[in-house]
Parts: structure tokens; C-alpha cells; sequence
């Protein structure tokens, strides 16, 4: 066991001050008010908050300072690899994970990387294990997909896609396959990964950076009635009005 002394504590619905945390290996098991925290207590911190979740990470997919040997973040011999997924590349030596949890990020939701405009399943992992077996806490889990500039510049000259448009068509593309590929007349493994999706028991964490992108992102999965989250989203400001009305 260990005591937690902690001026101030967020613990996700508001603050509490002069707080004892009780901590037991991963599980935290109780939290107490004391005025006298020094007393009785392993460590003294001015705030504690619950472990951080990195909802869109490449942790241990591309391994700090390795450089070819330790980037597994994109699969770049196709655009639509909806097949691949996280676990398969995943590193439990990758150097920033422990930078990460030292950081406070306990969880991260991996994803295969932005170059494809369908790149992979990701995972839900723990920032520690010996193994990509023992991080893991859900898997596979998310569909990655990519709208804007990457996907356009990862695939060299005169291949689909070097446009938005060729983004938007091969996503629709291979979603449309996908649904009438229900009937199963010969076992497609990129089908059958966009099954859960189509399903709605998975959900498309798609990267979008520009408000037309984001609005082509909310389009696309209005089209296919998809459980979506838009990540990136820098220009969203723009388009807030919108995505307020689509409840995005």
C-alpha cells in the first residue's frame, strides 16, 4: 500500500483538496480529507489526477530513435489496409512509453498511423508489459482513417489517391464492397474487418484536419451510418456550427 498525500486531487467530476490517496499496485483504494497529510503519508504531490488516456496515439508503433527498424506506423504497399492491425506492430520497448507514463498517461489508444486512407484496427493498451499480449486491455478495437494531405502525398505519382476526391471515393469504395459483401461468397479479410464497423459495434477514428475534410469525414460516415470520432480537427472552429447541429 501507498498513501498519497495531495493538496489538491481531480478525480474527473471536481476537486477535492488536502486529499489522501490509497493506492494498491495498479487500483487505487480509497481517497480520504485530512488536514495533516504529511504525517502519515509515502509522498506528498500539490495535484493528483487519474491517469491521462491518449485517444489517439502511434506509441509503440514507431519506436523512438530507430528510424526504419522501429516505424510500423504505416503500411504503405496499399491506401486501404483496413486489415492490419495495431497489435501486430506494437512494441513494448518503444522508449516513450515509459516518458509517456512518467508523463501521467497511463492508457493510449493505439492506431495504425495517417498515411492510408483506411490504415488498420487499433488497440487500447496499458503504458507498461513485457509483452503487446500484456498491455493490452482491448483489442482490436477502432477502424483508422485518413482524409486531407497525407494519404495524397504517401503514395507517389498517378496512383489513387492524389486528391480528396480519391480519398472520399476509396473509402466509399471499400465500405460499399464491404456491405454487400454480407452474403460472403469468398472469404475477403479486408471485408470482413469492416464488418464490426458497418455493424456498429466498432467505431471510425477518422483524421481530419481541414474544415472540409472534417465535413467530408461527417458526410462519409452519415453515408454508411458509422459511429465516428474525428480526431485532429484543427480547423473545426470553422465549422462548429455544423457539427453542433450533427451532434458530432
Amino acid at each position: 500500500m501507498i498513501r498519497i498525500a495531495a493538496q489538491h486531487l481531480f478525480d474527473g467530476h471536481g476537486i477535492v483538496n488536502d486529499a489522501i490517496v490509497t493506492v494498491n499496485g495498479p487500483h487505487v483504494v480509497s481517497v480520504e480529507t485530512s488536514g495533516h497529510l504529511g504525517e502519515r503519508c509515502d509522498y506528498s504531490v500539490a495535484w493528483a489526477t487519474p491517469g491521462l488516456i491518449d485517444l489517439d496515439s502511434g506509441i509503440g508503433l514507431k519506436e523512438e530513435s530507430l528510424g526504419f527498424e522501429g516505424n510500423d506506423l504505416n503500411e504503405e504497399t496499399d491506401a486501404v489496409t483496413p486489415e492490419m492491425q495495431a497489435m501486430d506492430g506494437l512494441s513494448p520497448y518503444d522508449t516513450s512509453l515509459q516518458k509517456s507514463l512518467m508523463g501521467g498517461v497511463t492508457t493510449a489508444l493505439v492506431l495504425p498511423g495517417s498515411s492510408n486512407v483506411v490504415g488498420g484496427r487499433g488497440a487500447v493498451v496499458h503504458m507498461v508489459g513485457a509483452t503487446a499480449n500484456e498491455m493490452c486491455i482491448k483489442a482490436p478495437f477502432g477502424m483508422k482513417f485518413s482524409l486531407g494531405n497525407d494519404p495524397k502525398q504517401a503514395h507517389g505519382q498517378k496512383r489513387t489517391p492524389m486528391t480528396r476526391m480519391g480519398n472520399a471515393f476509396l473509402i466509399r469504395d471499400i465500405l460499399t464492397k464491404a456491405r454487400e459483401y454480407k452474403e460472403k461468397k469468398e472469404y475477403n479479410m479486408k471485408y470482413e474487418a469492416l464488418l464490426p464497423l458497418l455493424a456498429g459495434d466498432d467505431v471510425a477514428f477518422i483524421q481530419a484536419l481541414r474544415a472540409d475534410d472534417i465535413m467530408t469525414a461527417v458526410r462519409l460516415a452519415e453515408e454508411f451510418s458509422l459511429r465516428y470520432v474525428i480526431t485532429g480537427a484543427f480547423d473545426a472552429d470553422r465549422v462548429a456550427d455544423q457539427l453542433k447541429e450533427k451532434d458530432v
